[in-house]
């Protein structure tokens, strides 16, 4: 998963596709919920997907309204793993 993360957000920041891909033109645009999936590989699993860090903090944070789209900064920036959660239990990480 995070390899397909750090593959998209490559092009969405700006990097030349090869020609095999797409005819070598792509639509960029993920939209705002990588931060969901940002927050579970680096804040709980401790995997750190650069790209994916760089694409958000730059491109893809919320800067005005957006209407129940776009919260995951709010609900899911630097967000660890919740106490007493299953993993948490099962691992002894409190």
């Amino acid at each position: 998963m995070t390899q397909a993360l750090e593959f998209h957000a490559k092009y969405d920041l700006g990097a030349q596709p090869p020609a095999w891909l797409c005819g070598g033109t792509v639509k960029p645009g993920l939209g705002p919920t990588l931060e969901i999936s940002y927050n579970h590989y680096h804040n709980r699993r401790g995997v750190a997907p650069p790209r994916t860090r760089q694409l958000i903090e730059t491109k893809l944070r919320p800067t005005g309204a957006n209407y129940f789209l776009a919260w995951e900064t709010l609900t899911h920036a630097d967000n660890p793993q919740p106490r007493g959660s299953s993993r948490a239990l099962l691992t002894g990480r409190r």
